[in-house]
């Protein structure tokens, strides 16, 4: 600052050096704290970067880089399919058979849109501002009121709105755990938490998101060429027209088709299967009450037992040999009893966080 150089702009190009690093080169440095950055300001309006201590590196592979590039470019390109093609790339998406494909789509559709709507209403709010007058340089103005944080009633409002949308499909997504994090993204998130710090505090106005979308947005078109770009602006309108004159032929075919469908289905020859996401939810509820339940019983079934025989040995220590029973007969009761009683007391835990988190997800009541 003392040397002219305005921090925000050292901001944007830390932002903007890891995503170079990552979307091009494939190394990055993983540990960017500000003692291991510096500023070279011997110009002023254009400060360079300087990085120390790369023993913290991490090196993204091939594949994982092109499914960042296509994940990225998709996201630029609103194309939630593209989206998921990515992030299975990466790893990160491994579809099963148990995965419902339709739910984790509709969750990354309503992300998608949510992240274009929030970039839309920042580029109005800034503009707006400098038409007020507010973000101009001969006004002085008060930016942590205008940048303020988001109230906690905001924050709560803006939750359950989302949860009002996707919660059931969240649910979802939640239960058939398709996604999969890998170690190396671990590196990739703490440095761009640093940065995220970094930033915050060279500038109030600081947002990542609206700093890497239309620089990954740049970075991606240029890494495409001019003839690929061509050749799938191309590629996008003849497969368009193809589909369209394919309807004229195959349409009469698929209207026949459904026809044939729904007169199997009415002769009962097709059955229809519709997942009941609630019903999934109560049997699995169900399912823990009964084990614990059985749990319960055995563990209070037990203690009754060892408890009988413990008095039965104490007034008459031959009891137990008597009716062949061993003199640890009434331990090993006990020990069940506590084995079954941890057991029942883990799955009333297990319960009670299957309910938490239906209630969080689904944005429902306790």
């Amino acid at each position: 600052i003392a040397c002219g150089v305005d921090p925000s702009i050292v901001a944007k190009y830390s932002v903007e050096c890891y995503l170079q690093q990552i979307l091009t080169k494939g190394l990055f440095h993983a540990d960017p704290h500000p003692g291991n950055i510096a500023v070279d300001a011997s110009v002023p309006d254009k400060p360079k970067l300087i990085f120390y201590d790369f023993g913290m590196m991490g090196n993204i592979p091939t594949n994982i880089r092109k499914g960042l590039v296509d994940f990225f470019y998709a996201v630029y390109k609103n194309d939630v399919s593209a989206c998921l093609d990515g992030l299975v790339k990466m790893g990160v998406l491994v579809p099963n058979r148990n995965a419902d494909m339709t739910a984790i789509k509709r969750t990354g559709q309503f992300f998608l849109d949510s992240f274009k709507s929030r970039l839309k209403a920042q580029r109005e709010e800034r503009e707006r501002l400098k038409q007020m007058g507010k973000a101009s340089e001969d006004v002085e103005v008060d930016e942590e009121s205008i940048f303020a944080e988001e109230t906690k009633e905001a924050k709560a409002s803006t939750k359950k709105k989302i949860l009002s949308n996707i919660g059931q499909d969240l649910l979802v997504v939640a239960n058939d755990q398709p996604f999969r994090f890998p170690a190396l993204f671990t590196f990739v998130v703490r440095a761009f938490s640093v940065l995220d710090g970094i930033g915050k505090q060279l500038d109030l106005r600081f947002d990542m998101s609206e700093i890497a979308a239309p620089y990954a947005r740049d970075l991606l078109l240029e890494s495409r060429p001019t003839v690929q770009k061509l050749s799938e602006g191309l590629e996008r309108r003849a497969d368009k027209q193809w589909r369209a004159a394919k309807g004229l032929f195959v349409a009469p075919l698929k209207i026949e088709r459904i026809e044939g469908v729904l007169n199997a289905l009415e002769a009962g020859d097709i059955k229809l299967r519709v997942r009941a996401l609630e019903s999934e939810r109560a049997l699995e509820r169900v399912a823990i009450t009964q084990s614990a339940t059985m749990s319960l019983i055995i563990a209070a079934t037990a203690m009754n037992v060892g408890t009988v025989l413990a008095v039965a040995s104490t007034s008459a220590p031959t009891a137990l040999a008597s009716i062949g029973l061993p003199a640890y007969a009434p331990t090993l009761c006990f020990v069940v009893s506590a084995w079954f009683g941890v057991n029942m007391v883990g799955k009333m835990m297990k319960l009670a966080k299957l309910v938490k988190k239906e209630v969080q997800i689904s944005g429902q009541t306790a």
